[in-house]
């Protein structure tokens, strides 16, 4: 879910490395489900079409046929924030974050702070 804009940002938070890197990471997350929703389409469309006629299907993509193919995304991964700083106890959070990058082993997982030159990762 994007930042409300129907509220003005406070200035303090403008300058703030750990705002601007969840902020960031929510963009890029944002667009990434996009894209994903997107490919979801594609995808359904060419399985509806292979389904209806699988010979047409196979030629198309043994021809030289222009077809959107979907890639694979990296998805952005969540800043490390120190909660602490801002006395919030965050220790079930972050292990639920951790664990859930855990659980992806890293597939496809790229630490969204790298785009960002004022976030901490």
């Amino acid at each position: 879910m994007p930042p409300n804009t129907d509220t003005e940002t406070p200035p303090h938070l403008l300058t703030n490395p750990d705002y601007l890197a969840l902020t960031h990471t929510l963009s890029l997350l944002s667009s990434q489900r996009a894209r994903a929703e997107r490919d979801i389409h594609t995808l359904i469309q060419q399985r509806r079409e292979a389904i209806a006629s699988p010979e047409s299907f196979i030629a198309s993509l043994l021809s030289e046929e222009k077809r959107r193919e979907v890639e694979p995304q990296m998805i952005a991964k969540a800043p490390r924030v120190e909660w602490s700083r801002y006395g919030v106890e965050a220790k079930g959070l972050e292990r639920a974050v951790e664990r859930g990058a855990m659980g992806l082993r890293g597939e496809g997982v790229v630490d969204a702070s790298r785009f960002s030159g004022n976030a901490k990762g």
